[in-house]
């Protein structure tokens, strides 16, 4: 392993014990709400509309959000705050919210499910060192992706043929140069020319 990978491996260790020690600060049960912390209130309940937990590793989410914050650094305007804008749409608890925060995004979040919207503000609602905003929205309805530099979700929705439409909408709506990172649906990004995908990152950027 070279020199820079085991520093690489440093900085996500950083970013995940930093992650963790929020959630402690936030009182996070994970016994409770799920290790991952996507809409907790449905975690096994394969009738609701929206996934209770995401399948992927935190770590594998943060090393790859990691690689796309050091990318957006040598964008033009790399010096610019607004370079740096983050959204998770359909974000749950906000856990990746607090990742990309601690990574150096200025870092926002949509979330529809009105119970799991509430608890997530009561958690982050004065939690030390918490800056991330999250707002109650429709994903398929939002209409304000053009404001965002980096679009994330991992497809909160069951229901494909919904799912399909907010896809559509983020597509349709994010402004060029942005960058989505699509965990699920991605063949329908992969398949539209006005995105192209960026060479060792999961991410599409438009053209």
């Amino acid at each position: 392993m070279s020199k820079r990978d085991r520093d690489e491996i440093k900085i996500y260790e950083y970013i995940i014990y930093r992650y963790i020690s929020i959630l402690k600060g936030m009182r996070y049960d994970t016994k409770k709400y799920g290790s991952y912390g996507q809409s907790p209130l449905f975690n096994d309940d394969a009738k609701s509309p929206y996934y209770g937990l995401i399948s992927n590793s935190v770590v594998e989410v943060v090393s790859n959000l990691l690689k796309i914050y050091k990318l957006t650094h040598l964008l033009p305007n790399r010096n610019k705050l607004s370079r740096r804008k983050f959204l998770d749409a359909g974000c749950g608890l906000g856990n990746i919210l607090i990742a990309a925060q601690a990574i150096g995004f200025d870092a926002h979040g949509i979330e529809f499910d009105s119970k799991t919207f509430k608890l997530a503000n009561k958690l982050f609602n004065g939690a030390a060192g918490v800056t991330p905003t999250i707002e109650k929205a429709n994903m398929i309805t939002y209409d304000k992706y053009d404001k965002f530099d980096i679009i994330y979700y991992y497809v909160p929705i069951r229901n494909r043929e919904i799912m399909t439409k907010a896809a559509i909408n983020i597509m349709n709506s994010m402004k060029s140069g942005a960058i989505i990172v699509p965990y699920g649906f991605t063949g329908i990004f992969v398949d539209d020319k006005r995105f192209k995908r960026i060479k060792g990152i999961f991410g599409f950027i438009k053209k």
